[in-house]
């Protein structure tokens, strides 16, 4: 386990603690320090985290990063630069990583993504647990760390940059939480409830983000995310902004306190948006409405969004759903009907496997009956008359090769079926309520 130290109180006692536990839990410790050149002390705090280190028998890792640097080339605040180096150095020291955040950190926390709009994700502050960083301290207040401290001499060091205001921050633990405590002298065990109970609802809510999610999707994410828009607009207004900040975390991971503002700005104009108009979301995205789809993208990507192409296997047998459709394949052994309903296909399994995609750029089609007359898939749906706006999110089905039936309105050539024993894929697609 790497233990995170930076040499003030709050990580020092963590190393204490965690030191008396070695022989009861059998751990195998290892200290961390990263080194941010920002303060001329900088130096003496790495080497007592080293000689407080060999003095516990501990081994210890001392890193130099240049955060300034780090910050200015990634377009983050110092802070935030800081954070995704401290995790990295220490990630790469074990597999799992104990760093000494506190309950009044926890109260900070809160307090700082209320404040700039955050969802219930945000309220829930950190969690004792994230991926393999886990925070044993969390539920303890600062008061009594410095009591421990105390009781068993140690002497951390003290970051003068603690008390500077100009950090947001600092602000608010030495300006704003003052000023609340005159309202409600409990207000920092408050916000730690507030951030047990926000956890709780936000586990309940992605119970139901996983579901709503699954069956609003049009197509497997990727650099476009793309949701069957009525199926969308169908949840209640709390999922679709869950989905939206999911589509953000999957395109923008690195994207940190989503505010609320943009993610509900998008809401607004989702529900009301027309085809072929994009707006603004945030950190570079857009979204776009292009007939039955709504599209999460970044601007580069919008030129050509409208045409991107989305494509998904055709379960056989089984149930696929494709933007605003739904397509059931069987294997049948009986012998099709002369003439077929319009949205009902048989065909030789041997042609798949099958995709159901939309039409790409350049897409030829060869019409069964039409004695191997090859035509752009476009003029195809002028002549059968789809209307504009469908055309680039019509199903069609296909192999690797071609265009094997137009939905609603034609066969290819190469799916006339061939006389000879064996199941036929029997695919029948019906728009999804």
């Amino acid at each position: 386990m790497a233990v995170g130290v930076s040499g003030g109180p709050d990580s020092l006692v963590l190393l204490h603690l965690l030191n008396r536990l070695r022989p009861l839990l059998d751990l195998r410790l290892h200290v961390g320090h990263l080194h941010h050149g920002l303060r001329p002390d900088a130096d003496a705090d790495a080497e007592f985290v080293a000689q407080t280190a060999a003095e516990w028998g501990l081994p210890c890792t001392v890193e130099r990063a240049d955060i300034a640097a780090l910050a200015g080339a990634m377009h983050l605040s110092i802070e935030e630069a800081g954070r995704i180096a401290r995790y990295a150095f220490l990630a790469r020291l074990a597999l799992t990583v104990a760093v000494g955040h506190n309950a009044d950190d926890q109260a900070e926390t809160v307090l700082m993504h209320l404040l700039r709009g955050a969802g219930l994700g945000g309220l829930r502050g950190m969690l004792p647990k994230t991926g393999n960083v886990i925070r044993p301290l969390l539920a303890t207040p600062r008061a009594d760390i410095e009591a421990y401290a105390a009781a068993h001499a140690l002497a951390p060091r003290t970051d003068p940059t603690n008390a500077d205001t100009a950090y947001f921050r600092n602000r608010l633990r030495h300006e704003l939480i003052p000023i609340l405590q005159t309202y409600n002298p409990a207000i920092r065990s408050i916000l730690n409830r507030t951030a047990q109970v926000a956890a709780g609802d936000y586990d309940l809510l992605q119970t139901a983000l996983d579901a709503a999610w699954a069956e609003t999707l049009a197509a497997p994410p990727g650099q476009v995310i793309s949701f069957r828009l009525t199926r969308w607009r169908a949840h209640p207004e709390a999922l679709q902004r869950a989905l939206l900040r999911r589509a953000v975390a999957h395109l923008r991971p690195g994207l940190r306190d989503v505010d609320y503002i943009p993610i509900e700005n998008a809401v607004r104009w989702i529900q009301n948006g027309e085809s072929g108009h994009t707006a603004d979301l945030l950190g570079g995205l857009c979204v776009r409405l292009a007939g039955p789809t709504l599209s999460i993208a970044a601007w580069a990507d919008t030129p050509s969004l409208a045409d991107e192409p989305i494509e998904t296997s055709l379960a056989l047998p089984g149930v696929t759903r494709f933007l605003q459709w739904q397509a059931t394949a069987t294997l049948e052994t009986d012998s099709p009907p002369p003439r077929a309903a319009p949205w009902t296909a048989h065909l030789d399994p041997a042609l798949g496997p099958f995709v159901l995609r939309t039409r790409h750029r350049g897409d030829r089609f060869q019409p069964l009956g039409m004695n191997g007359h090859t035509l752009k898939l476009s003029d195809f749906m002028i002549n059968r008359k789809i209307p504009v706006q469908a055309r680039s999110h019509w199903p069609l089905l296909a192999n690797s090769t071609h265009i094997l039936w137009v939905p609603g309105h034609r066969l290819a050539e190469q799916a006339r079926l061939a006389t000879g024993p064996g199941p036929l894929a029997k695919i029948v697609i019906a728009p999804i309520d």
